[in-house]
């Protein structure tokens, strides 16, 4: 049975019911991801940006939770329809990725010259995000700090999965999903890094 598309009246009441939490909230998340159709744009997205079916799918749904953590806060108001929000922000989310990926393999070249085990743009970062980074890293459990460095240096799930002994590349997304909300969840103590989240 086909799901009829909501209107931008009908999104901003499943808005307020995710602010409320609860009941409402969890039923309001999924009507919103039921009307998402991330499938529509996988083909489009995969050819535009050059990725795999499986990392955009990935990005697609990235950008759903992302948004979900963005519209529950106070002072979100709902000025467009919700798919613009979460395309615009997978799209932001692709195009970090494939400049990160670009970064680091001009880095993995800079690496003997630098004669350090971390890429230059790691050194070349201030202080104290520094700090703030090893900070917030520390607050997560061992295997998610291996799994967000290995996933940060372009390894596929699949490699991933190997290192870590996951099951699958799926489970190895999955997992990097979870710590992702984790590190997330300890953004808000660390404002010298509100701009170094989803670096990619």
């Amino acid at each position: 049975m086909s799901i009829q598309k909501l209107n931008i009246a009908q999104q901003k009441v499943l808005i307020a019911h995710l602010k409320q939490g609860g009941d409402k909230m969890s039923e309001s998340m999924k009507t919103l991801y039921q009307n998402y159709h991330y499938e529509n744009y996988l083909d489009q997205y995969t050819i535009e940006y050059n990725t795999s079916i499986a990392e955009t799918k990935d990005f697609l749904q990235e950008a759903f939770i992302t948004f979900i953590k963005k519209a529950k806060k106070p002072s979100f108001t709902l000025e467009k329809d919700v798919n613009v929000y979460i395309t615009s922000i997978a799209k932001n989310l692709i195009q970090n990725h494939s400049r990160r990926i670009k970064t680091l393999a001009l880095e993995s070249n800079d690496q003997k010259e630098y004669g350090v085990s971390e890429p230059p743009s790691i050194l070349y970062l201030k202080k104290e995000t520094q700090q703030a980074l090893k900070e917030i890293m520390a607050q997560l459990n061992p295997k998610c700090r291996k799994l967000l460095r290995f996933w940060s240096h372009g390894y596929s799930y699949d490699e991933i999965a190997r290192k870590l002994n996951f099951t699958s590349g799926s489970r190895a997304r999955q997992q990097k999903h979870r710590c992702m909300q984790s590190l997330l969840e300890y953004l808000p103590l660390f404002p010298q890094l509100k701009d170094f989240t989803y670096g990619g």
